[in-house]
């Protein structure tokens, strides 16, 4: 009997959200990201949380931004919020602020 195995997959990938496929996609560079979490954080934590700016804003959270090389780095520095018990707000991509050469209005 043959294995049913790979048609499988292939009816699954047919059917998967094409939202998801552009996401992961999109994300194989890296790039700028900004989470906010609730509370004031302390600025000594910047280093161990990859080297992010830390902001405070007026609502009394902070705003963690920078470059964040890819997934499985965005995965740490996720985990590192959830060790410190902190709660995430959002997380946003910061897009249009890394420029792509070439790409000219003339």
């Amino acid at each position: 009997m043959k294995n049913k195995l790979p048609e499988a997959n292939e009816a699954f990938r047919q059917t998967s959200n094409p939202t998801q496929a552009k996401s992961k996609d999109s994300f194989i560079g890296g790039g700028r990201y900004e989470f906010k979490v609730e509370g004031h954080l302390d600025e000594h934590w910047s280093e161990w949380l990859g080297g992010l700016t830390i902001i405070h804003d007026m609502q009394g959270n902070s705003l963690l931004t920078g470059v964040i090389a890819d997934q499985a780095a965005l995965h740490g520095i996720l985990a590192q919020i959830r060790d410190l018990g902190l709660t995430l707000i959002s997380l946003t991509p910061q897009s249009g602020e890394i420029e792509k050469k070439g790409d000219t209005d003339e």
